[in-house]
C-alpha cells in the first residue's frame, strides 16, 4: 500500500469533503480512485468535474447530489478543483452544508505531469500545462480549509 494512504483516516477524521488540487497530470483522479478502492471503511463517493463539464450538469444539480451523499453518510472527493475561484465555491458550498471541507493537495513535477499526459485520451497541450503550472496558486488554510494533506510530501496542514 502507498505510505501516503497511512494518513488518510487521520486525515478523513476532520472531514467530509475533499477537494483534489493539482495542475492536469498530477494524480488527483488516480489517487481519489486508490483511495476510494482501498479505504472502503471510509465511505467515500468520488464526483468527477470533468465528467459533469462534459455532461454539461446544472451546478446546483452538482451541489444536491452532494448533499444527498452527505446526507446518507458518505465522505465526498471533488475531483480536480485547479483555480482559487472554485476552491472558493466549494468552501462556501461546504460550509452552507454545515460540514468541514480538506483539500488533497497534489505538489507534482511538470516533468512527471508530462508524461503522465502522454499516456491520456484527450491528451493536453504542454503549453497550457505549462500556463497551469505558472498560474497556480498553491492551498493554503486562510483559504477556508480545515486541513490540507499534501500527497506527494506525506504531510497534514490543519
Amino acid at each position: 500500500m502507498n505510505k501516503n494512504i497511512n494518513k488518510l483516516d487521520e486525515v478523513f477524521d476532520k472531514c467530509r469533503i475533499f477537494i483534489t488540487v493539482g495542475i492536469c497530470g498530477a494524480g488527483k483522479t488516480y489517487y481519489s480512485k486508490i483511495i476510494m478502492n482501498e479505504n472502503p471503511n471510509l465511505n467515500i463517493q468520488i464526483i468527477y468535474l470533468d465528467d459533469i463539464i462534459d455532461l454539461k450538469m446544472d451546478n446546483h444539480v452538482i451541489e444536491k447530489y452532494v448533499e444527498i451523499l452527505l446526507n446518507n453518510n458518505h465522505n465526498v472527493i471533488i475531483d480536480s478543483v485547479v483555480s482559487l475561484e472554485d476552491r472558493k465555491k466549494w468552501i462556501n458550498i461546504s460550509k452552507s452544508f454545515g460540514v468541514d471541507i480538506g483539500c488533497l493537495y497534489f505538489d507534482t513535477s511538470i516533468d512527471i505531469c508530462f508524461k503522465r499526459n502522454y499516456k491520456r485520451y484527450p491528451r493536453i497541450e504542454k503549453d497550457a500545462i505549462r500556463a497551469m503550472k505558472k498560474e497556480f496558486i498553491i492551498p493554503t488554510i486562510e483559504e477556508g480549509f480545515n486541513v490540507i494533506y499534501d500527497v506527494n510530501n506525506n504531510v497534514i496542514i490543519d
